[in-house]
């Protein structure tokens, strides 16, 4: 499935004090997918 996101995130960053958590994270949600991740 294909189209326009419903939800977009680019190049996002966070950090707490000092420290960064998140560098340069982008993400894109179409409606109809399914995702999932296992760090286990």
């Amino acid at each position: 499935m294909s189209g326009s996101p419903v939800l977009a995130l680019r190049d996002v960053t966070k950090s707490f004090g000092p420290v960064e958590v998140l560098h340069g994270v982008s993400l894109e949600l179409r409606a109809g997918e399914v995702l999932a991740s296992s760090t286990g």
